[in-house]
This record gives C-alpha cells, structure tokens and sequence, in this order.
C-alpha cells in the first residue's frame, strides 16, 4: 500500500470518519486536535516503521493528508 493511501485510512480510523477527505483539507476543521494527532503519530509509526524526530513533531505538518505525506517522505528519504 502506498503511503497516500495509509496515511488517508488512519486520519479516517483516529478522526473516526467514515467518509473520503481530500489531499488538502484542513484536519482541524474535522476534529484534529493535539492529542488526536498524537494517536495518528503513534499510528502511523507503528504502521510504517518510522519515527517522527522531534523537528516534525508541529500541529502545522499534521494539517492536511498532503502534509503528513511530504513529512513521512522527508523521514523516508534518509532510511
């Protein structure tokens, strides 16, 4: 599975959505807060097998799928 698509169904499995949400929608504006955005970290390292350094650990990465996929390709990039 692609990382678009992982990072997609676990904002849908912590935000507890059952509809689509688009590459650039605000995820605040459907229920992110600090600590659902702790639980989508934890998820998605668990998922991936990665780990968020402290650099990308800002409310602002975790605004949109888009986001979340470009820091997780950014982690990536030095394994």
């Amino acid at each position: 599975m692609d990382t678009t698509k992982i990072v997609h169904n676990k904002v849908l499995e912590v935000l507890k959505k059952k509809d689509s949400l688009g590459m650039d929608i605000n995820l605040m504006e459907h229920g992110l807060d600090s600590l659902t955005a702790i639980q989508l970290i934890v998820a998605l390292e668990e998922e991936m097998g990665i780990t968020f350094d402290d650099e990308y650990l800002l409310l602002e990465n975790f605004e949109t799928i888009e986001k979340i996929v470009m820091v997780i390709e950014k982690i990536q990039a030095f394994f």
